[in-house]
């Protein structure tokens, strides 16, 4: 479903009025992915959008805090809803204001920063944990937390030894408050934290500078980039049909899909050379390389970071259409998505990773070297997922504003999540029924 129209936030530093809920728009914000201790996506850390929270910091405007804020809780709400994750940080000051009191729902995690300065903070700050919110504190001594339902610690300067010892710190002083690690360096550090006392981490998705892990290309990945070339080479669909027979679960997973609501066709596909017909070898090709992700399920963080690649695909695939620049193909951006974190899902160089996969000149640059006439895709990308305002900035004019971006940003999450969960639905049904 396409997201929301998109509403201006206010001006910081103008005084203005709290707007009615309906008036704001549930698509304002950044999110940032936050991998759960079983390797999933399990929820974001949402912050203001690029630029807008240094402005009203600046500003030391309590309404326009007020208004930033309960725009900030709207987008956040639908994400609550799912059961998953919701995280932002916010002042106490806030928490009293009526428009900040009419989003808070169960299931928001609100790390308030800074804390607390009067008694009447304090109570509205209670008031919101009473209706089901979860209030978090930033690192410190465990025991001046009283009441912290989180705690946030931050990785700084990549160093994760010294967070390890603070989340042990305080899995042993309050086992009760649950450990969320940030601005880590890459998914490496990522599932070592998750391996420890650390519920919740998130950061770069890139791997570690020394690879500590290799693995060689799974023969259920193999298999998927054979049949992916022999597409793109134009074999004879017959071919290609005896290469999906010949692998039980994947002719199942191929005709679940085919048959599916999604696709909505009036009669049963029973056959996998029917399947390809319907299909069509692009649609196909496409389909091979969403299951090209779901293969990739040896490391830790696998589920996660596969969502991930589907999100990056999609966005990609909807900024080509909507720039619809000559050169930009969309289909292809969409496949240079998916793949872009197949190094990290395969634990293997990128170059190793895509050998057996047909690709383009600009879609190799882009993935292996970061660079070609695709680069800004990807940079936009790690931008948006890293709360990188600087980088966000400059880029985002190239796809239409910030505005649009966050847009089509939104759209990409809702449309990965819709996938993964069929995808997981379909993986449990190929378990019971091969």
């Amino acid at each position: 479903a396409p997201a929301p129209a998109r509403t201006a936030a206010p001006a910081p530093g103008a005084r203005v009025e709290a707007p009615a809920a309906e008036r704001m728009s549930p698509s304002y914000g950044v999110r940032r992915p936050l991998f759960g201790s079983g390797g999933d996506l399990a929820g974001f850390e949402f912050s203001q959008p690029s630029g807008v929270a240094r402005r009203i910091r600046e500003s030391n405007d309590a309404v326009v805090q007020a208004v930033n804020a309960a725009a900030l809780l709207m987008a956040m709400r639908p994400v609550a809803a799912e059961g998953r994750i919701a995280m932002a940080r916010m002042p106490a000051a806030v928490f009293a204001r009526s428009a900040v009191r009419q989003q808070l729902v169960p299931g928001l995690w609100l790390l308030v920063d800074p804390a607390p300065v009067n008694d009447d903070e304090q109570a509205a700050v209670d008031a919101a944990r009473a209706l089901g919110v979860r209030i978090g504190v930033v690192d410190g001594v465990p025991q001046a937390a009283a009441a912290a339902d989180f705690v946030v610690l931050v990785a700084v300067g990549g160093d994760i030894d010294t967070l390890l010892l603070s989340a042990q710190r305080w899995s042993e002083a309050r086992p009760q408050v649950r450990r969320v690690a940030v601005d880590v360096a890459c998914i490496d550090d990522i599932e070592q934290l998750l391996r420890s006392t650390v519920m919740l981490a998130a950061g770069q998705l890139t791997q570690a500078a020394v690879p500590r892990s290799q693995r060689p290309l799974q023969a259920a990945a193999h298999r998927i980039c054979m049949l992916i070339s022999e597409l793109e080479m134009d074999r004879p669909d017959a071919q290609v049909a005896a290469g999906v027979r010949a692998d039980v679960a994947l002719s199942y997973r191929l005709l679940r899909y085919v048959n599916s609501a999604a696709l909505g066709l009036s009669r049963r596909i029973d056959s996998i050379e029917q399947a390809m017909l319907v299909l069509g070898r692009k649609e196909m090709s496409r389909w091979l390389s969403v299951l090209l992700l779901a293969s990739a399920d040896g490391r830790r963080a696998a589920r996660g970071l596969q969502e991930m690649s589907l999100v990056r695909a999609r966005l990609f695939e909807t900024l080509a259409q909507q720039r619809g620049q000559a050169g930009e193909p969309a289909p292809a951006l969409f496949t240079a998505g998916l793949l872009s974190l197949l190094s990290a899902l395969l634990e293997m160089p990128m170059a190793q990773a895509l050998e057996p996969l047909p690709l383009s000149d600009d879609a190799r640059q882009l993935l292996i070297d970061g660079a070609g006439p695709w680069a800004p895709y990807l940079r936009l990308a790690q931008a948006l997922e890293s709360h990188d305002d600087a980088a966000l900035q400059p880029l985002a004019p190239l796809f239409g504003g910030v505005d649009a971006v966050l847009q089509a940003a939104d759209e990409a999450w809702l449309w990965a999540g819709t996938v993964c969960r069929e995808m997981a639905s379909t993986a449990e049904a190929t378990a019971v029924k091969p």
